[in-house]
């Protein structure tokens, strides 16, 4: 995904949860969203652990690796 996608998709989480969302709740939004993304659709456990948890601090404003 593209650094340019990867903000579009944070930007469209963002607008749903008006950045007060519980972890749980970002997590199923997120993942929600992926769903509609060709290759995420069918991630495994640790694949879609890891994508979450990149994408929760980016959500949260925390530096990512």
């Amino acid at each position: 995904m593209s650094p340019e996608h990867e903000s579009l998709l944070m930007d469209a989480v963002r607008d749903l949860t008006c950045d007060t969302s519980s972890k749980e709740v970002f997590t199923e939004l997120l993942l929600t969203a992926l769903e509609d993304i060709s290759g995420f659709e069918v991630m495994d456990e640790a694949r879609t652990q890891q994508i979450v948890n990149y994408f929760w601090s980016k959500y949260r404003g925390k530096k990512t690796d």
